[in-house]
């Protein structure tokens, strides 16, 4: 799709929704990406999501897009590169070295003051926990156990600091 060359589709006063990191914020296999609604770019990882009042759909396009139809060349580029470290963090949290317990349960302390760590329980499955509280989902691999620590420590870290 090539909105550019649509008439009737506003090209400013659009304003940023949301950006979201396609491999993690919705699931997508790695190599797949979204193309540009706007412009048509092809391969875009991190989407940002636009709406405008006088077009009745939201818009997922690139970052230059979003610059320009916002008219803000700051915000744009801050959520992404935001969600490029977060990726970044996310890939090496795997690679950490986690110790074992007493119990040999898998278990970090953070930098920020979390305990966090998984156990298995029956059937190779794992569960996880972060300071005092247990989580009740099972994962089917100490991997996915772990990364789901990683997403919910990055929550809290962001409710602490009043972001969504």
């Amino acid at each position: 799709m090539n909105l550019n060359r649509t008439s009737g589709v506003p090209h400013k006063g659009w304003h940023l929704e949301n950006v979201v990191d396609l491999r993690f914020d919705e699931d997508r296999a790695y190599g797949e990406y979204d193309s540009c609604q706007f412009c048509g770019h092809e391969q875009i990882r991190f989407v940002h999501i636009l709406s405008h009042s006088e077009y009745s759909d939201d818009i997922r396009v690139g970052c230059i897009c979003t610059e320009q139809l916002t008219d803000d060349y700051v915000t744009p580029r801050r959520r992404e590169d935001e969600l490029r470290s977060r990726a970044s963090r996310r890939e090496r949290w795997l690679t950490r070295r986690w110790r074992i317990s007493m119990k040999g349960h898998e278990y970090l302390n953070t930098r920020d003051g979390y305990n966090v760590g998984i156990y298995e329980i029956d059937g190779g499955r794992f569960k996880a926990w972060i300071g005092k509280r247990r989580g009740s989902i099972k994962y089917l691999s100490s991997e996915k156990a772990k990364l789901a620590v990683f997403d919910a420590l990055e929550k809290i870290r962001n409710r602490d600091r009043g972001k969504k």
